[in-house]
């Protein structure tokens, strides 16, 4: 039974620790090896932003596989809830499931795990999708940030797409979840038609 399995492994986690403070090497990809659910890094919605520093999925399905910390049903809060890893897991986990509560300070983040968090019905995303779609390639209307550096960062041919596509999204009549989704699915492509690098998390301009 995993339950018993991952009490197993704390013990041997503390008693390891206690022998040597200074630190304790664990491979929690490999705890999880053998548990089938648990081997969905991409499955879901884990992968639907990319973010700097991302916490590795198997992390919290290791640890919320016992009721060590919290019983069955407990709420669980994240008070750095970035992107919302440890609050997805909490809520599909197959055999202990638990609502879950994130704290969380940068605001596309908390946009992030509240899409990544939140039900839709994946028609209804699908026709606002090809509704936006059509709307921006048929309207000259343009909703660009105040941003002093866009030319620094983007072709202009891109920021008059990225901009009819953010208009498109704001002003189209759907419900404010798939809103949200969208927005989401909009920032996920920001980063790609920029002159950033994308192998460094931080922006930096393509030399």
């Amino acid at each position: 039974m995993v339950e018993k399995e991952v009490s197993r492994i704390l013990d041997d986690m503390t008693a390891a620790f206690h022998k040597n403070p200074d630190g304790v090497e664990v491979g929690f990809r490999e705890l999880c090896a053998d548990w089938p659910w648990a081997k969905r890094s991409d499955a879901y919605t884990h992968l639907l932003h990319r973010y700097p520093a991302k916490m590795l999925s198997y992390i919290p399905a290791f640890f919320l596989s016992t009721q060590r910390y919290a019983s069955r049903g407990d709420p669980i809060l994240d008070v750095f809830a970035g992107t919302a890893t440890v609050l997805l897991e909490s809520i599909i986990h197959p055999f202990l499931p638990r609502s879950a509560y994130g704290i969380e300070i940068n605001p596309l983040a908390r946009l992030i795990a509240k899409v990544k968090t939140t039900l839709i019905d994946p028609d209804y995303a699908w026709q606002a999708a090809k509704k936006v779609t059509f709307e921006a390639q048929n309207t000259s209307e343009c909703q660009l940030p105040d941003y002093d550096n866009l030319d620094y960062w983007f072709p202009h041919q891109v920021q008059q797409k990225l901009g009819t596509l953010a208009w498109s999204i704001d002003k189209a009549d759907i419900d404010d979840d798939i809103r949200d989704f969208l927005l989401v699915c909009l920032s996920s492509i920001v980063r790609k038609c920029s002159y950033a690098d994308p192998h460094i998390p931080v922006p930096v301009r393509l030399k």
